[in-house]
């Protein structure tokens, strides 16, 4: 059941080159909540919502990340269960599996990064990663063990300055305790090293209207001032 648990999860992680540039309206709190989940929803039409990248160093780095929520990881067990014929016993423990490892008394990211030119800031071990609450408060946040030892790809690309050595990494960061993220959230992104003048540090959020339950009893929208984002894009 691990393996399968494995290749599941696994299969979110790898295929993010397919995911498509979200249009319309911003429906992040309804998928991280589950609200605009069906039966009929794939993990990548959630990542595509709830994902956010951007640029970093004058755009010799690329981040990209998304939360790993519940109703994402229902979704990827559906998947699992329909590629693989998979007993709803069997979808169960996967689905247990997924929510102890990622959703115990934590909060989780999967965060994909691309380098140009700095291998100083080629593996996941060269990045710290804040969590950033509704209040603005941070949280620092630890790689997973087995997610540091693997190394980044070396690949190149071409642009005006020449044919350069591009790194592709991946890898899953946690909080040590659980946070809520309807409200709006963010990232606070520090590579080992950025060149002059950029800034060593940049902040990835999450801000989007969402519900609340007000004195009445009723359900309201809250409206949140919004920053202009870059949604999730795959390489």
């Amino acid at each position: 059941m691990r393996n399968i648990f494995v290749l599941a999860f696994t299969g979110v992680l790898l295929s993010s080159c397919a995911f498509f540039r979200p249009k319309g309206e911003d429906r992040t709190y309804f998928y991280l909540t589950g609200k605009d989940i069906t039966s009929e929803s794939t993990s990548e039409q959630v990542v595509n919502v709830i994902g956010r990248s951007m640029t970093m160093a004058g755009g010799n780095y690329e981040v990209q990340a998304y939360p790993i929520t519940r109703s994402l990881l229902q979704v990827e067990a559906r998947e699992l269960a329909r590629s693989r014929g998979l007993t709803e016993e069997q979808v169960e423990k996967v689905t247990l599996t997924h929510e102890q490892e990622f959703l115990a008394q934590k909060t989780c990211f999967n965060i994909s990064f691309a380098v140009v030119n700095f291998e100083q800031t080629s593996e996941l071990e060269d990045w710290k990663i804040h969590f950033i609450d509704a209040g603005q408060d941070e949280y620092p946040m630890l790689w997973r063990s087995e997610d540091l030892k693997r190394r980044s790809v070396r690949t190149k690309i071409q642009r005006q300055e020449g044919n350069l050595d591009r790194w592709l990494g991946h890898g899953i960061v946690c909080t040590d305790s659980p946070f809520p993220l309807e409200k709006g959230f963010g990232l606070k992104i520090t590579p080992k090293y950025v060149q002059w003048p950029f800034p060593a540090s940049q902040k990835l959020r999450w801000e989007f209207d969402y519900l609340e339950i007000n004195d009445l009893g009723e359900e309201v929208e809250v409206k949140k001032l919004k920053q202009d984002y870059q949604p999730y894009r795959g390489w």
